[in-house]
């Protein structure tokens, strides 16, 4: 412990420079309503001062568990039942937004908070199997028994876009006087016809011009 403490004190301090570009990339791992998945983003801004700047974020999402638009009871008369299969989606986020730098004083560390807006575009398919005529209709209708219930599969896509806010904040550990590594918390909310609410657990690296 001594040791490395002793190490730490002794190893130089760079100073990040005051104003200028920073460009970044994170992966990470994203909760979509319980479901955990891979995502990663691409940022780049300017920082006007050693506290405040702006950004724009692309955070895609390759895999995301589609939201069904409908659920129907398979013990109502006459409605045959459905299930939905081999459910696919994807979303990509666009965010603009602003960035503030909180001093410390460890100079190689620096907490950050981000909050913005921005667009999602998100991308859905799946299949919904049916059967007609349904079990129920078989046994009200002996003269259907004959037939037996026929499955069918309709693949369904859909696009959509949704409004996207953003909330959050990290640390940020500079291993030069340009490079960092920074630990990123995220919570974004797309409103859409049916809100979603996505958190976000990253650990990427920062490059300040």
């Amino acid at each position: 412990m001594l040791l490395a403490l002793c190490v730490l004190t002794a190893s130089p301090v760079w100073a990040q420079p005051s104003q200028g570009a920073i460009v970044s990339g994170i992966a990470g791992a994203t909760v979509v309503d319980s479901d955990a998945n891979l995502s990663f983003t691409a940022s780049g801004g300017y920082r006007f001062n050693s506290a405040i700047g702006l950004g724009i974020e692309l955070t895609f999402v390759p895999t995301l568990e589609p939201d069904f638009p409908f659920a129907i009871p398979t013990d109502v008369y006459g409605l045959p039942p459905v299930r939905f299969g081999r459910p696919e989606g994807r979303a990509t986020v666009f965010t603009t937004n602003l960035r503030l730098e909180m001093p410390t004083t460890v100079r190689r560390v620096v907490p950050f908070a981000v909050a913005g807006g921005g667009v999602a575009s998100l991308r859905e398919r799946y299949d919904v199997t049916y059967s007609y005529p349904t079990p129920l209709l078989l046994t009200e209708l002996p003269a259907l028994g004959l037939i037996p219930p026929i499955p069918r599969t309709l693949p369904i896509a859909r696009s959509s876009v949704a409004m996207a806010l953003t909330l959050g904040g990290g640390v940020s550990v500079l291993a030069g006087e340009h490079l960092s590594v920074d630990v990123d918390l995220r919570y974004l909310r797309l409103l859409a016809d049916t809100d979603r609410n996505i958190g976000r657990f990253g650990v990427g690296a920062s490059y300040r011009f």
